[in-house]
C-alpha cells in the first residue's frame, strides 16, 4: 500500500514489503548508536597521576667573569685629597639649666630673687651692721644652727636663711627691759648700728610683741616709734609686710626676729614655719648664755 502524507516527491512513502513479498520484511541494518553498548552502574575512580618522572627546569647559564688586572683598578684617593665643604656655623648657646626645686617650693614657696648670696661675719656691737651674710636653703637652717659654735655664726644661719623669705632680716636682743639692734642684712637702705635701742614707751609693732610675746604678722600702721625707725633703718620707707616673730626660753622674753617684704612675697609665708624659726633660734642662743642669763 502506498500512501502519500506529502506533497513533496518520494517523501513520505512508506513501502509495506511484506504485504507484497507475502512474508516478514527483513530487518533493518543496525545503526550505530543501537549497536552502542547501554551503560552500565559502575563505580568511576580517578586516574592515578602520571609516575613519568618530573623533568627538572634547565639552569641558567652562568656569565663568565673576565678578571680584571690590579693596575687596571682606578686610584683611590686619600682622605687628605678629598675636598671637604666648609660649614660657618655660629656658635650653639646652651640653655641655662634651671636651679634645683626645694621640697618648700613644691609646696607653694617662692623663693625671693633679692636675697643676699654674699658673706661677712656679724659685727661687734657698736659697728656697723655685717654686709654680704649668705643666704643658705632654708632646709638647711636647722642643722645650721645646731652647729653654730657662738651667737656671732648663730645671728648669720639665722639671717641667711631668712633671706630666702624676706628682702631685709633683722635681729633685737631684749636686755634689762630694753630691746636693741645685735644683727641685720645689707639690704636695709641705711647702715645699721649694732646696739641701737628702740624705744618700748608708745605702741608700736615692737611693744606689741614685747607685751603679748605673740607674733606680728601684716602691714606696718603708721605711728611716732614705727616711723622713726623705719627712717633710722631705711630712710622713712615703710616696707609692704612686716613679720615679727618673739624669742622665748622657759617663759622669758629675749628677743625678737623680723622680717619685711613686698605683699606678694607675703602669700608665700607661712606663719608656724616662721614661729618654729624662732624657737629653734631661741634654743641655740640658750647655748651661749651665761649663767645668770640662763637664771633669768
Amino acid at each position: 500500500m502506498i500512501s502519500t502524507s506529502d506533497s513533496k516527491p518520494g517523501a513520505g512513502l512508506d513501502l509495506d514489503f511484506s504485504s507484497l513479498l507475502g512474508g516478514a520484511a527483513p530487518a533493518a541494518a543496525p545503526t550505530p548508536a543501537a549497536t552502542a553498548k547501554a551503560p552500565t552502574e559502575e563505580h568511576t575512580f580517578l586516574k592515578p597521576l602520571d609516575s613519568a618522572p618530573v623533568t627538572a627546569a634547565p639552569t641558567a647559564t652562568a656569565v663568565p667573569v673576565m678578571p680584571i688586572a690590579e693596575d687596571e683598578l682606578p686610584p683611590i684617593p686619600s682622605e687628605s685629597s678629598v675636598a671637604r665643604p666648609v660649614l660657618n656655623m655660629p656658635p650653639i648657646e646652651l640653655a641655662s639649666s634651671p636651679p634645683p626645686v626645694t621640697d618648700l617650693q613644691r609646696r607653694g614657696w617662692t623663693p625671693n630673687p633679692n636675697a643676699s648670696t654674699m658673706q661677712a661675719p656679724t659685727a661687734p656691737a657698736g659697728n656697723t651692721s655685717p654686709t654680704g651674710i649668705t643666704t643658705i636653703p632654708l632646709e638647711q637652717l636647722e642643722s645650721a644652727l645646731k652647729l653654730s659654735s657662738n651667737q656671732n655664726f648663730a645671728n648669720r644661719a639665722l639671717i641667711g636663711g631668712w633671706q630666702n623669705l624676706f628682702d631685709q632680716v633683722m635681729i633685737f636682743s631684749f636686755v634689762q627691759n630694753t630691746l636693741s639692734i645685735s644683727a641685720a642684712n645689707e639690704r636695709w637702705k641705711n647702715k645699721i648700728t649694732i646696739g641701737e635701742k628702740v624705744a618700748l614707751d608708745t605702741p608700736s609693732i615692737f611693744k606689741i610683741v614685747v607685751d603679748t610675746s605673740h607674733p606680728y604678722h601684716g602691714y606696718v600702721v603708721p605711728g611716732s616709734i614705727n616711723e622713726a625707725f623705719f627712717k633710722l633703718a631705711n630712710g622713712g620707707e615703710y616696707p609692704q609686710h612686716v613679720t615679727l616673730i618673739p624669742l622665748v626660753r622657759d617663759g622669758h622674753f629675749e628677743g625678737i626676729i623680723m622680717g619685711c617684704c613686698t605683699q606678694v612675697a607675703s602669700r608665700s609665708l607661712i606663719l608656724e614655719k616662721l614661729e618654729h624659726h624662732g624657737k629653734l633660734f631661741a634654743d641655740t642662743l640658750a647655748r651661749f648664755a651665761t649663767p645668770k642669763q640662763k637664771a633669768g
